[in-house]
């Protein structure tokens, strides 16, 4: 789903309010109703001329008269805030590293997998993945892990103390 439609035309179809993130329709029969319907994976789409779009990509273009040039970021992780304060254009590292725990993880920490009895930290920076050593202790890993991210992931980075799994 590419956003390939004008600042012109969104603006013409749609009113956004950019505190809360909400499409209406500003036209025909569905004037003053809310645009979008919410899909399992989090994102909203709105359909226009036939065309399912990501409403956060729409929200970029509606606000700043632009297309993206690469990814649009949610910076909560939340897919369905669409507030404009917390969309910010990434690149596509950039926007896989703010991302929470995957469904795989086993130890319940960002950054963190047990192997042969020691926890294991590791962290994805735009160079690659970098060790960060073993651990005794998950808490030890996972800390580990979130001064990396602070550092190397700068405003990207979502750490285990802000997931609040420590």
């Amino acid at each position: 789903m590419m956003n390939t439609i004008s600042p012109d035309r969104v603006r013409f179809l749609l009113d956004y309010d950019p505190e809360t993130g909400i499409f209406t329709w500003s036209r025909g029969q569905r004037a003053g109703r809310r645009a979008g319907t919410s899909r399992s994976n989090g994102y909203v789409i709105i359909q226009i001329d036939g065309e399912n779009l990501y409403a956060h990509r729409i929200a970029w273009v509606h606000f700043h008269g632009r297309p993206l040039q690469s990814h649009c970021d949610h910076k909560d992780g939340d897919r369905s805030n669409n507030k404009i304060a917390n969309l910010r254009e990434a690149t596509p590292s950039e926007n896989r590293i703010n991302g929470g725990l995957r469904k795989s993880n086993k130890t319940g920490l960002k950054g963190v997998t047990l192997r042969r009895g020691r926890y294991r930290a590791t962290i994805k920076l735009p160079s690659g993945y970098q060790a960060l050593g073993t651990y005794d202790t998950p808490l030890e890993a996972a800390l580990a892990y979130d001064r990396a991210a602070r550092e190397g992931q700068g405003e990207f980075a979502v750490t285990n103390e802000m997931l609040g799994t420590i």
